[in-house]
Parts: C-alpha cells; structure tokens; sequence
C-alpha cells in the first residue's frame, strides 16, 4: 500500500511581515488607494501584486520576457537599419547576408533562444517541485542578468567578455538544475 503522505503537496511558505520593513509604509504608497489618488503609480500596484502572490521563481519568469523583448527588439531594429524598412515588409526571398550589426543581433537572439527553454523549464520544475532554495535563486539571478549584459556585448563585439558572459549564464542555469534535482 502506498502512503499518502508521500503524494502530499507542499504548501506555499507563509509570508511573515515585519511592522518595520517598510512594506506597509510601500503598500501605502503604491497601493490601490495610491493609484486612485494620484500618490502611487500602476507599475508599482502590479510588482507588489506579484511579490505578494506569485512566488519568487514565477516573478523572474515573467520578468524574462522582457529580456526576450529586448532581443528580439534589438534584432529587429538592427535588421530594419540595416535593411530598410520596405525590404522588412517583403517576402525576403532574395535576402543578401546582414551587416555587422544585424548579423551581431541575430546571432545574439539565436544563443538566447538555445537557452531560454531550458531555463523555462528549469524554473517551471522548481516551482512545481517546490525545491526552491538559495542555489535556485541565485541561478535564476545569475541567468538573468547576465543574460542582460551579454547582448550588448555580443552587439558591441567585446570578444572575451562576451564568452565569460556567456559562461556565467550557464553556471547559472547549472546552479537552477543542481538545486532541484539534488
């Protein structure tokens, strides 16, 4: 027979608040009542919506699609300079090889396309594992902003750097996959 207690599903940790955290002194001011009244701003009420409810894995997932968006929108850009706006809006079937720059952002869009999923689903598997813990934070940390601050220096051509980058990223990623399966 098997227990049922191994099949139980974790519970979210509680959320303890500190009166002198300044939590309630931000709720106050970025608030609904702070919106409503001119004293708060909307972004604010979303991100404290978010840090309230959504865990810190899922917040970093959301927030990574911004990362996407500024790859993407790097690319695409970069193309239209690079092409014109008339050529982006054709079929490009006779499409002659970018320049620099263009090539640069395409390149840079593919690597974080190869490593995206797997990140997607890295933290999608500490979230529903519930194993999340310093070493999954810190990787999702670390993929983040590195991620970040590769793609100007891919675009930019900063040849060594751009690797070691690169090489933080995937440590990253390693500390996410270490932290759940271990």
């Amino acid at each position: 027979m098997i227990s049922t207690g191994a099949y139980r599903k974790r519970l979210p940790k509680p959320v303890r608040y500190r009166a002198n955290s300044g939590f309630f002194a931000r709720l106050a001011q970025c608030g609904l009542v702070g919106v409503l009244f001119g004293t708060g701003d909307v972004a604010s009420l979303v991100f404290l919506y978010w840090t309230l409810w959504m865990s810190f894995e899922l917040t970093m997932l959301v927030w990574s699609t911004t990362l996407l968006g500024a790859y993407l929108g790097a690319q695409s850009i970069l193309y239209r300079l690079d092409y014109g706006i008339v050529h982006g809006a054709t079929a490009r079937d006779n499409e002659r090889s970018p320049g620099v720059l263009a090539g640069r952002a395409e390149r840079a869009l593919r690597n974080l396309l190869e490593t995206y999923a797997v990140f997607v689903a890295l933290v999608l598997a500490t979230e529903l594992s519930g194993r999340s813990d310093s070493l999954t934070v810190w990787g999702i940390h670390l993929y983040f902003w590195a991620r970040w601050v590769y793609l100007p220096l891919y675009i930019g051509g900063v040849p060594y750097m751009r690797s070691l980058v690169w090489c933080v990223s995937g440590l990253g990623l390693a500390f996410v996959f270490f932290g759940v399966v271990v």
